[in-house]
């Protein structure tokens, strides 16, 4: 038989427990709705441009500055240049970024860029003055928003996806980065060479061009060697770097030994 003074104890007990449960978790909501209000603020504020701390990772770009952010970027920064590119080709900003792309492409960097299918039949010229600096390009049906990985350190993107006149971001947070490289490269591998916009090597070339980067000749001699320009060289070179998934020449060799082309 129940003791009633140990029942009463027991319930007394179980409602200052739940007294105290109820006191934590409401405390615990004014935490969460403090801190939700503080982070809806934190980035409000960066999605303005307002935060200049060292820390901010994400900038809104000044209207009619892009072109010359991006090619700052470029000039400045190193590693693989990737563009998702529905319209840009055809216009000022575009053409002037152009430039600095097969700067550096010429350089030696590597470049890819992916275009609706209707490039193709709009303006092909400013596309194929990227493919003949060496710039792969691959086209989609359709795309529904401008995109730019600069390397691993920033990229360019809009505010609102898809719409083309939203006000761009340049985002330099390393996860992001990351996240919009993933995302170009998902798009890469699902994208079609065109005849005409694909500058590829050969095999035979490509096989070639691997013996003699493996002997550790110079651009100038492979040049002389295959019978092209140093700008093809160079071209053909990133072209199999990217082809290995290498990042410089030694790891080509290595990846070509596994590959079975050495």
């Amino acid at each position: 038989m129940t003791d009633p003074d140990s029942e009463h104890r027991r319930l007394v007990a179980l409602g200052a427990f739940v007294d105290a449960e109820t006191q934590g978790l409401a405390e615990a909501g004014q935490r969460l709705a403090a801190a939700q209000h503080e982070l809806e603020g934190y980035v409000g504020d960066y999605l303005a441009g307002r935060r200049n701390s060292p820390s901010a990772f994400v900038d809104a770009v000044p209207a009619g500055q892009l072109d010359e952010v991006v090619m700052t970027l470029i000039a400045s920064g190193t590693g693989e240049l990737r563009f998702l590119r529905p319209d840009q080709w055809v216009l000022p900003m575009g053409q002037r970024i152009d430039t600095a792309v097969i700067e550096a492409v010429g350089s030696g960097r590597v470049s890819r860029a992916i275009y609706p299918a209707a490039m193709t039949s709009t303006e092909p010229e400013a596309v194929l003055a990227r493919v003949h600096a060496g710039e792969r390009v691959r086209v989609l049906p359709t795309l529904t928003a401008r995109l730019t990985v600069l390397g691993s350190k920033a990229a360019v993107l809009p505010e609102v996806w898809g719409s083309p006149t939203s006000a761009p971001l340049l985002v330099r947070q390393p996860s992001l980065v990351a996240v919009c490289t993933a995302f170009f490269d998902q798009l890469w591998a699902v994208a079609v060479a065109v005849h005409g916009y694909d500058e590829g090597v050969d095999t035979r070339t490509r096989d070639q061009l691997v013996h003699l980067l493996a002997r550790g000749a110079k651009d100038e001699h492979i040049a002389r060697s295959l019978g092209v320009s140093l700008r093809t060289v160079r071209r053909w070179i990133a072209s199999v770097l990217l082809e290995l998934g290498a990042e410089s020449r030694f790891q080509a060799g290595v990846e070509a030994v596994r590959a079975g082309w050495l």
